[in-house]
């Protein structure tokens, strides 16, 4: 889908002393413990931003962007390190006013990604039903012992979807017309698959496509 994020490999970044059009700094300050750097070594585009080794958290936040609260989002971004250190990826939900939904934020990425290489970091979230905008949050901890790197960040709409596996007990049928359900999720993006019940809830009116495999085995009996 079309990714709402605005500026986000921040290559519009005419002053270095203030963070680029599109993004606020939340912690740090701008030349100390975030700047702007490039156009070497960046992922695409003209310029990266750049985390420095300093002792104060470093976060940045999108601008608020709408959504529709009935679809998954799914929030991904390019990250270099000289060496490994812990940083975070978040999506935070706005209400219709603008201040936070009843679920802030979600966690999309809180890990130490592997070093020297550009590492595409990022997974799903839904929104929270009060949900009406939604921005990005970047950071990294104090201390980190090294740089590091975002670029190309993007936030984009992710199909409603979902994956299940028949696992357990239930795996054995005992009546003629049981319902098979695939109680366990590998996946369940827009959270309307419900495991114990095995119903899909659509969202929304649209066209959905559905498939499985079952297989069917006879019962053995040794005397």
């Amino acid at each position: 889908g079309q990714n709402l994020v605005w500026n986000p490999g921040f290559d519009i970044w005419q002053d270095p002393g203030v963070i680029c059009p599109g993004w606020a700094v939340t912690s740090g300050a701008i030349g100390t413990d975030l700047k702007r750097s490039g156009p070497l070594g960046v992922h695409s585009g003209k310029y990266r931003l750049n985390t420095t080794d300093t002792s104060t958290v470093a976060t940045v936040m999108s601008n608020k962007v709408p959504i529709n609260r009935n679809r998954p989002y799914r929030a991904a971004a390019w990250v270099y390190q000289d060496s490994s250190h812990a940083i975070t990826l978040k999506i935070f939900w706005w209400q219709d006013d603008r201040t936070a939904s009843s679920t802030a934020s979600s966690a999309i990425y809180g890990a130490t990604p592997a070093d020297s290489a550009w590492i595409n970091i990022g997974g799903v979230a839904s929104p929270p039903s009060d949900a009406s905008y939604a921005s990005i949050e970047l950071s990294r901890a104090a201390n980190p012992g090294d740089e590091g790197f975002w670029d190309d960040i993007s936030l984009t709409e992710e199909p409603v979807s979902f994956n299940a596996q028949l696992t357990g007990s239930n795996q054995v049928l005992s009546g003629t017309g049981e319902a098979v359900i695939f109680n366990t999720e590998k996946h369940d993006y827009g959270s309307n698959y419900n495991n114990s019940s095995g119903v899909f809830t659509v969202p929304e009116s649209g066209v959905y496509a559905f498939t499985s495999t079952l297989s069917l085995v006879g019962a053995t009996y040794v005397r």
